[in-house]
């Protein structure tokens, strides 16, 4: 995860300098707190959802089902409103991240992991910071 989050700085800011601040239409419509939600919410719907229906014992035929209507909507969701555009696929992405690193503080704190409680917290305080620093919708 940690290799991930040195590539999207790196992609991210080498995108920043290639193109010479231009506005692109994506950057004129909402800043970078609806994809960095959106992020958030919808890893937490996808993941909180499989776990509901895993705990009611569906069947495997519907459980996979409802897997590819879950990434469906939420793709559609996501292509319709432009997130998966720079510059709002980076605020996505780390919508996604942070909500993974909130799972894995929880997750730690749960199952009375020292290493796994302190890892989700730096690396939800590093996503929080990146998505603080990046605030402005034009990367």
């Amino acid at each position: 995860m940690i290799l991930c989050l040195f590539a999207i700085v790196l992609l991210v800011t080498g995108a920043r300098f290639l193109r010479a601040n231009k506005n692109t239409s994506a950057t004129t419509q909402e800043g970078a707190v609806v994809p960095f939600v959106f992020g958030v919410a919808s890893y937490a719907s996808y993941f909180l959802g499989l776990i509901f229906l895993a705990a009611f014992h569906v069947r495997s035929l519907f459980f996979f089902a409802c897997v590819i209507f879950l990434a469906v909507c939420l793709g559609k969701i996501s292509c319709t409103r432009n997130y998966l555009k720079l510059p709002r696929a980076f605020h996505t992405a780390l919508g996604v991240y942070f909500a993974t690193a909130l799972f894995s503080m929880l997750g730690g704190i749960t199952h009375r992991s020292l290493e796994t409680g302190l890892t989700g917290s730096i690396l939800g305080a590093v996503f929080a910071g990146l998505a603080l620093r990046f605030r402005r919708a034009s990367i």
